[in-house]
Order: structure tokens, then C-alpha cells, then sequence
């Protein structure tokens, strides 16, 4: 337990770890709030419910293809500083989470 906290304080050290966290919750606020209320954004202007289901089912579809749009590019940034993966860190140390020293 010890070390999980270590760890966690040893992250928010890291210049820019809080922004990441804070976008990653905000953006997740958003898109959660969006899908909540998809049905009623989308019928204001009378669309039937297939229309709803269309629309809902798109932002969804984008949703997961930027995601992984996003991951494609974030890994060619983390190659081209030669920075390893948290499953590559693991493999090679068997010491998941770990921070490396700068």
C-alpha cells in the first residue's frame, strides 16, 4: 500500500501529470453529459427517434475512432522520444507503474 501511494505522489510530481488528469476528467464530464442528454439535444428540433438513435449512435462511433486515432499518435510520439509503454516497462522490469527518474 505504501508503494501505491508513493507512486501516486511520485506521478503528480511529474510536470503536466495534474493538466492530464484534469482534462482526461473533464473531457470524460462532457462527453458523459452529451450522451445523457443526446435525445433531448437532438429531438429539440422534432427528430423522430430514429434520427436520436442515428445521431447518438455517430457521436459514439467518433468517440471510439478518435480515441484510437489519439492512441496511434501518442504512441508515435512516445517511439520518437524512446520513452517505454507501461506494458513494455513491465515486461522488461516486472515493476509495473513505475516512474522513471529523471
Amino acid at each position: 500500500m505504501i508503494e501505491i501511494r508513493q507512486q501516486f505522489k511520485a506521478c503528480f510530481r511529474r510536470r503536466g501529470f495534474s493538466h492530464c488528469v484534469v482534462a482526461f476528467t473533464t473531457s470524460g464530464i462532457i462527453i458523459n453529459t452529451l450522451s445523457t442528454f443526446m435525445d433531448y439535444l437532438v429531438t429539440l428540433n422534432g427528430a423522430g427517434r430514429e434520427y436520436v438513435g442515428i445521431v447518438g449512435g455517430t457521436f459514439q462511433i467518433l468517440i471510439m475512432c478518435s480515441s484510437l486515432v489519439f492512441r496511434l499518435f501518442l504512441g508515435w510520439i512516445v517511439d520518437a522520444r524512446g520513452v517505454l509503454s507501461i506494458s513494455q516497462n513491465y515486461e522488461a522490469n516486472h515493476q509495473p507503474w513505475t516512474v522513471p527518474k529523471e
